[in-house]
């Protein structure tokens, strides 16, 4: 015998209330009671289920018949509501047709939504489903419950602070964490600077000799670039990555700075140069137009190369080129493309023609303030190895996202672990696995194989991509800093406060903006009432108007 629970509606046009049916087949209106549920405050009771139980399933799918038409819609749609604690919005409400949607379908991006419409097109006739979807994406699905987003960020405040501790702190113990990480890593380059006086934090170089010393068995070539931190605090982390022989990112330093300059640009520099060997200056540095970087790299170091990413160049050039005109675009960007990745000068000159030939003065002066040698692949004059992008870069802030919230001391010490652990495994893997029993690493073993290179290729090969380089680069490892050793307080001498951060700018008001030439030809023209001339004023606003 099977319990189930059909409604009035089918019978009589009514949904108030459902009644006991036993030994019917189920239909499309007949929905079985759920499984009981245990108490978990007395374990051997069971709970009967709820008689509202039956709500949660009152919008099937599409094609779903309401005999009761728009009265009987409107009370289900209540009973969903109360029956499953999400809030609605009913955003078209009338005798023929009935629109809701969850009320979070902005805020959230929820995309529950219910559309049902009168069968006949008459009033009082039945109604019929036509557009569901019933599946909810906001916060109540998740948590069962449903709360503001001002409460919500702030248990997400409570929570974070209790488990990490509050930002403040945090810069209370970063002398504190310079010198045990000096003294459990010898030989690494880690310096801190506060201002005079305020003991403000200004910014923070970390660079482990495991890192700065194995370097040398890695490409000679840096990925640089800077990303947003997300705490309290804010600031900046910039960072430099290097390139292994089997194309993974090494990074060797990083810098959590106040704000991003060019000085801070400079300061880091200076400090990546002193963890370098001297005899690798003559380095590659792949990264985009900032401000800080063009000018810096030069100074610091003169023997170094410096191409642009191209990606970023692309995205500049877009900006140029008109918006309605999609194919066109992609002829000009596809022509950049060419001429970028050209290993030939014929191969160059004959897309460079096509593209200045291109009519857009924006676009033509960009690039004849790009030299040719900074993103060319045959007129660069250092080498990349075929990286016209910077994204191990950004590859390398994606993998810290969740770091970048937490607060300073946590953060880096989190970066930390993550660079142990990754370079741990790393190290097994070489000394291990099978394919790690050649000469080369594995991706260029496998490059060799797929363009089948007889003979002796290996002679060709630059010591970059050999395994031997490769498990030298990950030779030494970077010790854990034992943490449970932090005191309790500080002393006044050795305290860290945060920088001042103001709020972020905004767009400027439009009553503030300068008033653009042409922006009087946007305003509506209208007949004034009271000069009768036909105008963007009216007939309260009329400069020729009599004042009584």
């Amino acid at each position: 015998m099977e319990l189930h629970v059909s409604h009035k509606a089918e019978c009589y046009g009514s949904i108030s209330s459902g009644i006991i049916a036993f030994d019917q087949p189920r239909s499309s209106g007949i929905i079985p009671f759920e499984k009981p549920r245990f108490d978990y405050d007395v374990p051997y009771k069971i709970k009967e289920p709820l008689k509202s139980a039956h709500w949660l399933h009152l919008f099937e799918g599409v094609e779903q018949l309401f005999p009761g038409g728009v009265q009987q819609i409107r009370c289900d749609i209540q009973k969903y509501h109360a029956a499953s604690g999400y809030e609605f919005k009913i955003y078209r409400n009338e005798k023929l047709r009935i629109g809701a949607c969850c009320a979070n379908k902005k805020e959230e991006k929820c995309n529950w939504h219910l559309y049902v419409v009168s069968v006949d097109g008459v009033v009082g006739s039945p109604f019929i489903i036509k557009e569901l979807d019933n599946h909810h994406a906001c916060f109540k699905r998740e948590y069962d419950f449903d709360i503001s987003r001002y409460y919500a960020y702030s248990g997400k405040k409570h929570a974070l602070n209790t488990t990490w501790g509050e930002n403040e702190k945090s810069f209370m113990f970063l002398n504190w964490y310079k010198n045990k990480l000096i003294e459990t890593n010898h030989g690494s380059h880690v310096v801190l600077e506060v201002e005079e006086g305020t003991q403000k934090f200004q910014r923070m170089f970390i660079c482990f000799e495991a890192c700065s010393r194995r370097f040398n068995f890695c490409r000679p070539v840096l990925f640089v670039d800077v990303d947003h931190l997300k705490s309290k605090y804010l600031g900046h982390m910039m960072a430099a990555k290097g390139l292994t022989g089997n194309d993974e990112i090494y990074p060797l330093a990083y810098v959590v700075v106040s704000s991003e300059n060019e000085p801070k640009w400079k300061w880091f520099l200076e400090n990546l140069k002193e963890v370098l060997s001297p005899l690798r200056l003559k380095l590659t540095f792949v990264s985009d137009q900032g401000i800080g970087l063009v000018t810096q790299i030069p100074v610091v170091f003169p023997e170094a190369f410096h191409p642009w990413c191209y990606w970023h160049m692309e995205c500049n050039i877009n900006t140029f080129l008109a918006k309605n005109c999609k194919v066109y675009n992609k002829y000009v960007l596809g022509l950049f493309k060419k001429c970028a990745y050209a290993s030939t000068h014929k191969e160059f000159a004959e897309n460079w023609e096509k593209l200045r030939k291109v009519e857009n003065h924006k676009f033509q002066g960009y690039l004849s303030r790009a030299p040719v040698d900074k993103w060319e692949s045959f007129f660069f004059k250092g080498r990349r190895y075929g990286r016209l992008c910077s994204n191990i870069a950004e590859s390398f802030n994606g993998s810290v996202v969740e770091e970048r919230e937490n607060p300073i001391a946590i953060m880096v010490d989190e970066i930390r672990v993550k660079l142990m652990d990754q370079m741990c495994k790393r190290r097994e893997d070489s000394s291990n696995l099978m394919n790690w029993r050649q000469t080369l690493c594995p991706e260029y073993e496998a490059l060799l194989h797929d363009n089948k290179m007889h003979g002796y290729p290996y002679k060709y090969v630059e010591h970059y991509f050999t395994v031997k380089f490769y498990r030298e680069s990950y030779k030494h490892a970077i010790n854990p800093v034992p943490t449970v050793e932090k005191p309790v307080t500080v002393s006044s001498k050795s305290m860290v406060f945060g920088q001042n951060n103001g709020p972020r700018p905004a767009r400027p008001s439009k009553k503030k903006r300068i008033p653009n030439t042409a922006s009087v030809l946007n305003k509506k023209m209208r007949t004034c009432g009271s000069c009768k001339v036909l105008t963007t004023h009216n007939k309260r606003t009329c400069p020729s108007r009599q004042i009584p």
